[in-house]
């Protein structure tokens, strides 16, 4: 199965209000358009896993059924590689705009940091690793002779290893700490989105040790340069090519700064070149039509980034349209990380209860059933994120009342 997209990750939410009385790099609308672009992200990682779940490949459609809307349709449905540095951008984006600023007006703290960060990824990520637990446990009782849990040939199982070999409590806590896909361990069980969350969590650590190099004086900043080095080594190579990615977002913050309102005059005129060269990163993604795609793509995909944060109006919405667009974005936003987190394995049961017929064919009455089972998984996620994500201020307060000093 495609590897799956990461989630945003970003557990920050900038102030919200006009750039010229509390110096935000975005305006209002700017976030909002963001939150879009993220959720859309999510969703469609969500729904590239049900194509490549309950449809048949590409590769196997009769020829009959090659039209160009069914093409078109499975180009849209597996962009998770381009949602990848989409996620990876905004992630950088945001936490550079935190630490930078942070750093900069002298409100900068380790603990104060880690606490955002931690209780961030950990209220959704326990509960996920408990769920994923409870939904493969019992696709395994119900359903253990299909091909979802046992695993088998890449073009006869849903995955390509035995769930059960993945359950352990060793496993389950390296997921905790997020060690999967260093030193060989593996994600928890079926939910193989978790491999992301293993980038995120040293990035976070990486970017503020590298920034501290340049801010901070004296001897100790060359421990910082010492230990962000041994966490290179330590992440291997592939995490480490891919903060290169995730460094672009914090370019972004960087150009901000240099351009101050100066870049009001770049927005005016960069959306429309900006959205092409995203298109085309999209199809050199899908395609791989050149070496070093991904990395056409990251580029493409801060460009495109960086024109929405640019524009030039910050006054609030003032139509109902726009404040319904408000308020619908950031609903989407706000349960995108517990949509990324939990909807596998939940696929993956559903898969093995009503997908023993073969892989579907992409018609009307097939593309309603997975419209259903979005709507489904996606109303579960909402569920989970009301009692965990949802809550996450509640949670970071509750640890700086049991531990006052992290404040």
């Amino acid at each position: 199965m495609a590897k799956v997209a990461p989630p945003l990750g970003v557990g920050l939410q900038p102030a919200r209000g006009p750039e010229d009385r509390n110096g935000a790099i975005a305006s209002a609308r700017a976030l909002d358009h963001l939150d879009v672009v993220r959720g859309i992200a999510a969703v469609t990682v969500v729904v590239g896993h049900i194509r490549g779940l309950f449809f048949a490949d590409w590769a196997n459609l009769p020829n009959q059924s090659r039209t160009p809307v069914v093409a078109l349709l499975y180009f849209l449905t597996g962009l998770g590689r381009q949602a990848v540095m989409v996620f990876f951008v905004l992630s950088g984006f945001f936490i550079g705009w935190s630490v930078i600023g942070s750093m900069r007006s002298g409100r900068w703290s380790w603990p104060g940091y880690l606490v955002r960060r931690l209780t961030r990824l950990g209220i959704v990520l326990l509960p996920a690793l408990l769920l994923t637990a409870f939904w493969d446990l019992a696709g395994i009782a119900l359903f253990g002779a299909h091909s979802a849990y046992l695993g088998g040939r890449p073009g006869d199982a849903v995955l390509t290893f035995r769930v059960i070999d993945y359950l352990s409590p060793q496993v389950f806590l390296g997921n905790l700490f997020f060690l999967q896909g260093i030193d060989h361990i593996p994600t928890f069980g079926s939910n193989a989105p978790l491999w992301s969350l293993s980038y995120e969590f040293w990035y976070y650590m990486l970017f503020p040790l590298m920034a501290s190099v340049f801010v901070v004086h004296g001897p100790v900043r060359w421990a910082f340069a010492v230990v962000a080095g041994l966490i290179l080594i330590f992440i291997g190579p592939s995490l480490a090519v891919y903060y290169l990615t995730w460094l672009l977002g914090v370019g972004i913050v960087l150009t901000a700064l240099m351009l101050g309102t100066r870049r009001r005059i770049l927005a005016a005129w960069a959306m429309a070149p900006a959205s092409v060269i995203f298109g085309v990163g999209l199809v050199v993604g899908e395609r791989r039509l050149i070496w070093g795609a991904d990395g056409f793509l990251a580029v493409a995909c801060a460009i495109f980034l960086t024109a929405i944060i640019f524009q030039r109006s910050f006054a609030p919405w003032s139509t109902r349209l726009g404040q319904l667009y408000s308020t619908a974005a950031r609903r989407l936003a706000g349960c995108s990380y517990t949509l990324y987190l939990v909807h596998l394995p939940i696929l993956i049961f559903l898969r093995a209860a009503f997908g023993r017929g073969g892989p579907w064919i992409l018609n009307g009455g097939n593309l309603t059933l997975a419209l259903i089972i979005l709507l489904l998984v996606f109303g579960y996620a909402l569920a989970v994120a009301s009692v965990t994500e949802s809550h996450t201020d509640q949670l970071r307060q509750w640890v700086l009342r049991r531990i006052p000093s992290l404040a």
